[in-house]
């Protein structure tokens, strides 16, 4: 019930001439989709998953097709799957398959490795109700910056490395009002020229339990600060956040994550309490600690900074994270029970492994994780990761 097929493409022009996309497609393709949906059990839903290659040149078939849809086999499959996975290519040539496609059975869509969306318009209309998307592009396109009916009925989304305005931001993440999950690895464009940039409307997300946003690019320093401003996430249990964020910004975004107990730090969020002690003295540099922002935070993980890292010390730094009144670790009002320091290299590891032996803290287990591995939620349930099977949940990565 799941196919991962690529289709072989040749150029629509040919001598001059437009040639129909029934006969650019490879003949082999075609047979094989062929044999593949009459033998297919309409009454049960599969999962496609179709990545196209350009060719240059093959020998058109001669004979013409003997499908239902004279059009294509790929409209006829697209409209039967209930989780379809196309790379760009394929997404080009969406509008020279059928204006519109019904995809009825649709839940779940990815977008892989597309330049530019532009094709997703004739993919989706207003009367569909997709859950999950998932797209992996350069350049989200204008299509975006009003959004659709159907971004109510999402409850999965997924952006990433996508370009797009504050803007967009600010739009799309008010109209997704049953959002569960969201990662959202941006890059912002340019800075926002919207009169409510630094002021964006309130709202508040009902559903959303997990979420995963990092800010890239030149006005990513800029605007970071606002991007979650005035949104309340009442249910959020997971978050994980990459971005240029002093410890006063991010315990604005955590007063409205009050139901919060697993919180991921990328490296560049509240650098000067975590990473290392500013010279002068610590009360002037040191904030309110974390655990009033987040009481119920049970699962803490903290990325480390190279530079940092490896300009004051291995030793040094492990001595001030641990000891850090920011965050308070083994204090009988802290309820971190588990912490992971991601870091590169196992000399690390064994340096930190030394300094607990040395000086151990009670009712916490601490862990090491290598930069190079996928991140689990450690507040997952058997239920979540069966609901995720056909949407492989996207790790937290810094680039």
């Amino acid at each position: 019930m799941c196919l991962y097929h690529f289709v072989r493409i040749s150029p629509c022009m040919s001598y001059g001439s437009v040639v129909p996309l029934n006969k650019r497609i490879h003949p082999n393709v075609i047979e094989f989709l062929q044999w593949w949906w009459r033998n297919l059990s309409i009454n049960l839903p599969f999962h496609f998953r179709c990545d196209g290659i350009f060719e240059e040149s093959y020998v058109h078939p001669d004979v013409e097709d003997e499908f239902p849809d004279k059009e294509h086999i790929l409209f006829t499959l697209f409209d039967l799957a209930q989780h379809l996975d196309i790379d760009g290519n394929i997404l080009h040539i969406i509008p020279d398959i059928r204006p519109k496609l019904t995809l009825a059975n649709l839940e779940t869509l990815r977008i892989r490795n597309a330049s530019i969306v532009s094709g997703l318009p004739f993919l989706l209309r207003d009367e569909h109700r997709i859950r999950k998307l998932h797209i992996r592009s350069y350049a989200i396109w204008e299509f975006f910056k009003k959004p659709v009916t159907w971004w109510s009925s999402l409850t999965h989304l997924v952006f990433d490395a996508a370009y797009i305005s504050s803007g967009m931001w600010f739009n799309i993440i008010r109209a997704c009002v049953n959002l569960q999950f969201g990662y959202f690895d941006i890059r912002i464009s340019g800075p926002s020229d919207d009169p409510f940039f630094a002021n964006p409307p309130y709202f508040t997300h009902h559903h959303l339990r997990q979420l995963v946003v990092g800010w890239n690019g030149e006005f990513g320093c800029i605007t970071s600060k606002y991007m979650l401003k005035n949104l309340f996430l009442p249910a959020l249990t997971a978050f994980r956040i990459s971005a240029r964020l002093t410890t006063e910004d991010l315990h604005r975004v955590l007063e409205s994550t009050p139901s919060l107990l697993e919180l991921h730090l990328g490296r560049e969020v509240a650098q000067h309490n975590i990473w290392y002690r500013l010279y002068g003295s610590e009360e002037q540099c040191c904030p309110e600690p974390l655990s009033k922002y987040v009481p119920n935070l049970q699962h803490l993980l903290i990325q480390t900074h190279l530079y940092t890292t490896y300009n004051c010390g291995m030793r040094v730094y492990i001595n001030n994270l641990f000891s850090s009144r920011w965050l308070q670790l083994g204090r009988p009002t802290n309820n971190v029970r588990s912490l992971v320091i991601q870091a590169l290299g196992g000399a690390f590891r064994w340096e930190m492994d030394e300094w607990l032996a040395e000086h151990p803290i009670h009712g916490i287990k601490v862990a090491f994780a290598p930069k190079d591995k996928p991140l689990p939620w450690a507040t997952s349930t058997s239920v979540e990761k069966n609901a995720a099977k056909y949407f492989d949940e996207p790790h937290f990565c810094t680039g």
